[in-house]
């Protein structure tokens, strides 16, 4: 067991001097503490990455020097406590309880956001933060004849900025799903039209099905993936594109090969791109997939990860995190089926480090009926992870635990409904 223990720490020591090595292409820069740069951030109530596991996205969220999370029950998915702690685990209230399935937690300027199970369509509510003056902002039922025709909805995503909240609506038992984007000064709410966007990826209708880790939000910008097909249905060039809300000045910032757009953090970029071979059967085998930070300012890139089938085929990146100007990627065991690390990238400084090592024994939860990505849902917010992975040996039940990645608290949610 112990020899186990030292190989493994030396294969995570490789990973992290990977990633180093990788940093490469733009020039790192010596920053004292004195003079360190600031990075510039857009104000989110929650990040995209938080919000890409449908309804089991954006459980927690921070604000103001607190941390905010629900416990959903273990007897009833729809009901649920909104709980609040300091950001060092102190000082645990619950906040109230919820019964609509609440859900795509978001906090901006001393008040939560979140999504709310109404009937057949779902409504976006406005609270403080206290859990006081609760307002439903508007319920997402679609005016367009053409939509009207489906029975039902349910948001699937959401992210408030400062001017502007997002929604993601997802059509019942369909692949359809449509996005919104609601004025707050207005308090009017409008569907981004991809008739003028461009933004159909090869899907018939005014819907468009990017996932969440492919769109990026801001106040007056939309970042976006679009993928060109040749003949075969295959995927020939990607373009990583920027965008006004109404469509105006879009502009290609990237081009390569089935890239993937994984998040931003002030002028960079955060993106991967495969290599890979074609068989005899002319089907595609990746080798390889490198994770990059492209700096728009300087027009340059650099790699942060590499993930080699050569090297080492049981290590799997299985989540990529953005809070605030934090950069989180998770690595897990595939062959064992276990949590590895936590790994934090530093964008100014080019540095890769490793934050939080898992125990040995936690094992990853994975449900044989839902996709495997979708069963590993990993949020984080402000030094703290939440995550439904981590599980124990004998797979019997789904347990969420939140971690504190100092290593000061990890605890398993207990719902008290």
């Amino acid at each position: 067991m112990k020899n186990k223990k030292v190989w493994r720490i030396a294969c995570l020591v490789m990973a992290v001097c990977m990633g180093i090595i990788c940093m490469s292409g733009c020039d790192s820069k010596d920053i004292s503490g004195a003079q360190e740069e600031k990075i510039n951030v857009t104000e989110k109530g929650n990040d995209e990455s938080n919000m890409r596991f449908g309804s089991n996205g954006g459980l927690i969220t921070a604000g103001d020097g607190k941390i905010y999370y629900i416990m959903v029950s273990d007897k009833d998915y729809r009901k649920g406590d909104l709980m609040v702690m300091n950001e060092d685990g102190t000082q645990e209230e619950k906040i109230c309880s919820f019964s609509n399935n609440e859900r795509c937690l978001n906090y901006m300027d001393g008040y939560l956001y979140y999504v709310m199970a109404d009937g057949d369509y779902d409504s976006v509510v406005k609270m403080k933060a206290d859990g006081s003056e609760k307002t439903v902002l508007f319920k997402e039922k679609p005016e367009e004849q053409k939509l009207l025709e489906y029975n039902s909805y349910s948001i699937t995503q959401l992210v408030v900025l400062k001017n502007k909240i997002i929604t993601k609506l997802t059509v019942s038992l369909s692949d359809d799903a449509y996005w919104y984007v609601f004025d707050c000064e207005s308090q009017t709410n409008t569907m981004i039209n991809n008739e003028v966007l461009d933004l159909n990826d090869g899907i018939d209708g005014v819907g468009f099905n990017l996932d969440i880790r492919n769109m990026i939000f801001e106040d007056e910008w939309l970042y976006y993936k679009k993928n060109y097909y040749n003949d075969d249905g295959r995927i020939e060039r990607t373009e990583i594109r920027k965008t006004r809300y109404d469509g105006t000045e879009d502009t290609i910032l990237l081009e390569g090969n089935r890239l993937s757009l994984k998040g931003k953090i002030d002028n960079n970029i955060i993106y991967s791109e495969p290599d890979y071979t074609i068989d005899n059967e002319n089907e595609l085998k990746t080798t390889s997939v490198k994770y990059k930070i492209y700096d728009m300012d300087n027009q340059c890139e650099q790699i942060f990860y590499e993930e080699k089938n050569d090297v080492d085929a049981n290590r799997e990146m299985t989540s990529m995190n953005i809070w605030r100007d934090k950069l989180y990627y998770v690595l897990t065991n595939t062959e064992n089926n276990t949590l590895e690390s936590i790994h934090q990238v530093n964008i100014l400084k080019k540095e890769d480090t490793l934050v939080y090592e898992f125990d040995e024994n936690c094992k990853i939860f994975t449900d044989p009926t839902i996709d495997r990505e979708l069963g590993l849902a990993y949020q984080f917010v402000d030094g703290w992870l939440y995550t439904e992975g981590y599980g124990d040996a004998n797979f019997e039940n789904q347990v969420t635990y939140k971690i504190k990645l100092d290593g000061s608290v990890v605890e398993k949610v207990e719902p008290v409904v």
